[in-house]
């Protein structure tokens, strides 16, 4: 834990040439500084930076590979990298460019990122909660085929581990929506273990059980 909290992890806004670099070592350091908190790791470990999958912790006894992404949906993400959203005041509506409608023309995209208020319809319901799940269930998916590709090293087990970085909701909802999705992923050619950043917490998800552990945060000032 000593070790981990010298670790700088700031992440920089996108705008200031944010990397994946940066996403990554947020992402792992959480995850082992809460894990650890937990008594889920075995020590001495190992923390071996490479690619496909971006790490492999080595325990002595099994290596475990770990795959890292984030969840957020693309028109959101192109929008925030726009120069409109540096204009004071400016303000990307979350609603507006959800990951449930189809991809928008940069001319869109343009219009929404200069707005300097809340335009959209919001949410209504779960609507927010079934938008979160199936954005969680698709980076699953697209990284499963990535696990199942030529050139993936799999490894004794193998998890994925993704930064929420879409809307705040209800995350119990959200996880009950999110395993419904998940029905029928488990087999012997998918991630043995799914983690989910979200907020203050880290989901753990293993064959259909779900677990939160309150994410341990030992860089906060």
């Amino acid at each position: 834990m000593r070790q981990l909290k010298v670790i700088d992890i700031s992440v920089p806004p996108i705008e200031e040439r944010q990397t994946t670099e940066h996403r990554e070592r947020w992402s792992i350091c959480h995850l082992l500084a809460t894990l650890t908190k937990h008594n889920v790791l075995e020590f001495p470990i190992n923390l071996i930076k490479r690619d496909r999958p971006d790490f492999c912790l080595d325990t002595g006894k099994k290596q475990v590979g770990i795959e890292i992404t984030r969840a957020i949906p693309s028109d959101y993400a192109r929008a925030q990298v726009l120069p409109e959203v540096n204009s004071p005041n400016s303000i990307v509506d979350p609603s507006l460019v959800n990951g449930g409608s189809a991809k928008k023309p940069l001319s869109e995209l343009r219009s929404i990122a200069s707005k300097t208020e809340l335009t959209g319809p919001g949410w209504k319901g779960n609507e927010i909660e079934d938008e979160w799940s199936h954005a969680i269930a698709d980076r699953i998916r697209e990284k499963t085929e990535k696990l199942k590709s030529k050139g993936f090293t799999k490894f004794s087990e193998n998890w994925l581990l993704i930064y929420d970085d879409i809307t705040s909701c209800n995350i119990d909802e959200s996880c009950s929506s999110l395993m419904s999705n998940l029905e029928g992923y488990w087999s012997a050619d998918t991630f043995d273990k799914i983690l989910v950043e979200s907020g203050d917490l880290i989901i753990e998800i293993i064959k259909g059980q779900i677990r939160k552990l309150a994410l341990n945060d030992i860089w906060k000032r």
